[in-house]
């Protein structure tokens, strides 16, 4: 470093811990910056000089001469300024380490984050591809029991109709009867089925209208009457709205499939602890200790949980089923963003 390169030692120096700080850890930063500090320190602490004219190159040790600085400064002054310029170089490589290290943990910090949210859409496709897996199993299921029993039920009867039609009109108009009515309630599973795969089951409603559309609907095919009664003084979210219409659309399905009821009576109010559901049939009910794990009862279940809330269970032999439902819910504060 003779001649005119001393001029650029120090930035050199600077240029290899910049280098060191983003290919070596702490322990070996510290190192580098150490040799640094201290190959700066050296010329300083034991007054070697660069020789100029021949022999340039050449270091020699012991005081400068007097032709290597101005004769103006005293030995005082030159002493302060070197031991300011090594003050000084140490606070530069102090502030290179640290802003090099900041500016690599925060690289690190986003290429961390970048992968971890890689890793939730990836998580939450995969979840998204079994819930819809499930939900199609479950309608795959249903469809089983409830449409294909009543097609088989009706192809026996169609068969029946050809075994008496020849012999006995009465008879075979009596199965002919029969199979269509097993043909509506096939009609009527297919449509439950349809209504239950829709994205959006409100179309743009509110709960209230939703929920009396339903009901009048499920009156016109079933002849089973139903009492809803209302009592709400906030807007229901929409999650939670779609979710208490897929709850109550479920709940009469099974009360038209299984409880042979003449009328239900639906509550949905508002109360201290949440949103509080009721259903009750006065149909032929059922055990408890009997098997209850049914695809209807068991969405049903799962629903509510999804939501944090509470599922119950009532029912008795010929004193209908009564099913208690709380979602709690939370109201935004006045003046707080939804």
């Amino acid at each position: 470093m003779g001649g005119r390169f001393r001029d650029y030692f120090t930035p050199m120096l600077l240029i290899v811990m910049i280098r060191a700080s983003l290919i070596f850890p702490w322990k070996q930063r510290l190192i580098v910056a150490l040799l640094a500090y201290g190959s700066f320190l050296l010329p300083l602490i034991t007054g070697f000089e660069i020789l100029q004219g021949p022999g340039a190159g050449r270091l020699r040790r012991g005081p400068p001469p007097p032709w290597s600085r101005p004769p103006e400064l005293p030995e005082e002054l030159l002493a302060n300024l070197q031991i300011k310029a090594a003050l000084l170089f140490g606070l530069v490589l102090v502030f290179v380490l640290l802003m090099v290290g900041a500016l690599l943990t925060e690289y690190h910090s986003r290429t961390e984050l970048a992968a971890a949210n890689m890793r939730l859409r990836q998580y939450a496709v995969m979840i998204e591809n079994q819930a819809t897996l499930q939900e199609r199993n479950r309608i795959a299921r249903e469809m089983h029991d409830s449409v294909g029993h009543s097609l088989t039920a009706q192809s026996i009867q169609l068969e029946n109709v050809d075994l008496w039609i020849g012999q006995n009109l009465d008879k075979a108009t009596e199965h002919l009867h029969k199979a269509r009515q097993l043909g509506k309630e096939a009609l009527q599973n297919v449509r439950q089925t349809v209504a239950a795969l829709r994205s959006d089951p409100l179309r743009g409603q509110s709960l209230s209208q939703a929920l009396i559309e339903v009901t009048q609907d499920f009156e016109r095919t079933t002849a089973i009457q139903v009492k809803l009664e209302i009592d709400l003084s906030i807007s229901v979210p929409k999650e939670i709205a779609a979710a208490l219409y897929r709850l109550i659309q479920e709940a009469l399905t099974n009360v038209s499939r299984h409880s042979r009821a003449s009328q239900v009576q639906i509550e949905l109010q508002e109360t201290a602890q949440g949103l509080f559901l009721s259903i009750a049939d006065d149909g032929q009910g059922f055990q408890l200790t009997q098997n209850t794990t049914g695809f209807g009862l068991q969405g049903m279940k799962e629903r509510t949980a999804a939501l944090g809330g509470t599922f119950q269970l009532a029912s008795q032999p010929q004193q209908g089923c009564q099913i208690q439902i709380v979602i709690p819910i939370v109201t935004p504060r006045p003046g707080a963003l939804l």
